[in-house]
C-alpha cells in the first residue's frame, strides 16, 4: 500500500509542535492552520488526437500564504493523484518557513505520461492547464516552477500563454525560465549543487575525510548535477540509477562516460556494455548498496517498510522529496542512520526560484555568481543550525528543521492575528 505524502508531513507537523513554547489550544490552533489547504483545485484538460478525445486529470494545490506568494513546481507524471499533490505543496510551506524564504507553498500535477505524448501535445496540455488556471493565479499570488516531468522550455511556454492571456509579457508569472526570459542559467544546476555543496560539509564534519563511498539513485536534472558537481568536489561515485536500472563499480563511476553511456543507450545501465568493471543493479536492490553515503534524488517514499531493513549505510540524503517514509525514518533512527531532511538538503532550487522571481519583477544585477554563493552560504548556515537543535533536543534533523520552520510561522500567524 503506498504511503500518503500529505499524512507524513502532517504527522511531522504534529510531532514537532510539541517542542514549541507555546500554548496548547495555540499548538493546536497552528496544527489546524497548516492541516487543510487553502485552496485545493481539481479539473480534467481534454484535447482530441486522431478523432479520439483525451482526458486528463489536473491539480493546483495552493496550500498556505502566510509568508507571501504561493510557490511550487508542476508535475506531470503517470499516478500523479490529488493527495500527492496536497502533500507536496504542504512540504513546500514548510520549506519555504524553514528556508527563510518569503513564499508559501503549492504544488501542481497532470497524470499523463509524457512519453506517451508528441512534443505538439504536451505544450497543448501545458497552455490549457495554465489557461485553466489563469482565473485563479498571478504574479503575485501563486508562481510555478518545474518539478518531475517538465522542463525550461515547458516553464517558458507557461509564460508565453500567461502573456497572451494577459496581453503583456509577466517575467515573475514563473520561474525555471530561459535565460532570454529572465530565468537564471544557474537554476537548472541549482538543486543538484545544493545537494552537493551540503553533501560535501556533512561528510566533513562526520568522516573529515573525502574517502567515503556515495551511491545516487537518480540521473535526471537534479541526480546528473549533483553527481557533477561531487565529482568537482573531489569525491568517487560509485553507483548510479535511473528509470531502467541501476550501475556500480568498486574503482568508482566517471561522469562524462555515465553520460556518454546515457545518452547513446537512453539509460546509465548502458555503461556496463563498454566497461567490465561496471556491474547492473536491480532497481529494487539498487538502494540497499552497501555505501557510506545514499542520495535519492527521484522520487518520494521509495525507501520505506518494505525495504528500510536492508538499507545499509550510514547517510541518508533526501535529494527527491519524501524519499523517506515517516515510518521508514523512525527505523532508521534506530538503526543510527543519520538522515538529511528534503526540506534542507534539496532547498537550494528554492533559493534560486527566489531570486529569479525577484528578477522578474525587476531587481537587477542578479548574477549566477551571486546566486550560487548565497545559496550555498545559507544552505551550510541552515545545517549548522538544526545540528545544534538536533544536539542539544535529541531529536532527528527532521524534526529540528520542523521546529524552526514552525517556529517562523508561529510568529508571523501571531502577529497578523490568525491563531
Amino acid at each position: 500500500m503506498k504511503e500518503s505524502m500529505l499524512e507524513s508531513v502532517l504527522a511531522y507537523i504534529e510531532k514537532s509542535i510539541n517542542y514549541l513554547p507555546i500554548e496548547d489550544v495555540e499548538k493546536e490552533n497552528l496544527y489546524q492552520l497548516l492541516a487543510e489547504s487553502e485552496y485545493s483545485i481539481d479539473f480534467s484538460i481534454k484535447f482530441k488526437a486522431n478523432k479520439k478525445l483525451k482526458v486528463f486529470k489536473a491539480f493546483r494545490v495552493l496550500h498556505n500564504s502566510l509568508l507571501g506568494p504561493y510557490k511550487g513546481g508542476i508535475r506531470v507524471y503517470w499516478d500523479v493523484d490529488l493527495e500527492e499533490i496536497s502533500g507536496l505543496a504542504t512540504l513546500m510551506t514548510i520549506k519555504n518557513a524553514f528556508l527563510g524564504i518569503p513564499f508559501g507553498g503549492s504544488k501542481g500535477g497532470i497524470r499523463l505520461d509524457v512519453k506517451d505524448l508528441t512534443e505538439e501535445e504536451k505544450e497543448f496540455i501545458l497552455r490549457e492547464y495554465i489557461r485553466k488556471l489563469s482565473i485563479f493565479i498571478d504574479e503575485k499570488t501563486d508562481i510555478p516552477a518545474p518539478d518531475i516531468g517538465t522542463t525550461e522550455k515547458d516553464m517558458d511556454i507557461i509564460f508565453d500563454e500567461y502573456a497572451r492571456i494577459k496581453g503583456k509579457n509577466i517575467y515573475s508569472i514563473v520561474t525555471g525560465k530561459s535565460t532570454e526570459l529572465l530565468g537564471i542559467e544557474f537554476r537548472k544546476l541549482s538543486t543538484g549543487y545544493g545537494i552537493g555543496y551540503l553533501t560535501d560539509k556533512v561528510i566533513q564534519d562526520v568522516f573529515k575525510n573525502k574517502e567515503v563511498r556515495i551511491v545516487i539513485q537518480g540521473f535526471g536534472n537534479v541526480g546528473s548535477h549533483l553527481f557533477k558537481k561531487l565529482e568537482d568536489l573531489g569525491y568517487k561515485i560509485y553507483g548510479v540509477s535511473d528509470s531502467h536500472g541501476g550501475i556500480y563499480s568498486p574503482e568508482g563511476l566517471k561522469f562524462e562516460e555515465v553520460l556518454i553511456a546515457k545518452d547513446k543507450y537512453g539509460t546509465v545501465v548502458g555503461l556496463s556494455k563498454t566497461k567490465d568493471s561496471v556491474k547492473v543493479v536491480d532497481t529494487e536492490r539498487f538502494l540497499e548498496l552497501e555505501c557510506d553515503i545514499l542520495i535519492p534524488a527521484a522520487k518520494e517514499n521509495v525507501i520505506n517498510s518494505d525495504n528500510v531493513k536492508n538499507i545499509k549505510t550510514k547517510i541518508i540524503v533526501e535529494g527527491a522529496n519524501s524519499p523517506v517514509t515517516e515510518e521508514a525514518e523512525n527505523m532508521l533512527n534506530q538503526m543510527g542512520i543519520l538522515v538529511i531532511p528534503d526540506i534542507l538538503a534539496n532547498g537550494g532550487g528554492v533559493y534560486v526560484s527566489y531570486y529569479e522571481w525577484l528578477k522578474g519583477n525587476g531587481i537587477q544585477n542578479i548574477t549566477d555568481s551571486f546566486v550560487e554563493n548565497i545559496m550555498k552560504e545559507k544552505l551550510i548556515s541552515a545545517y549548522k543550525e538544526i545540528d545544534i537543535i538536533s544536539k542539544n533536543l535529541n531529536i532527528s534533523y527532521r524534526t529540528a528543521s520542523y521546529i524552526k520552520a514552525l517556529e517562523k510561522l508561529y510568529k508571523v500567524a501571531k502577529l497578523r492575528g490568525v491563531i
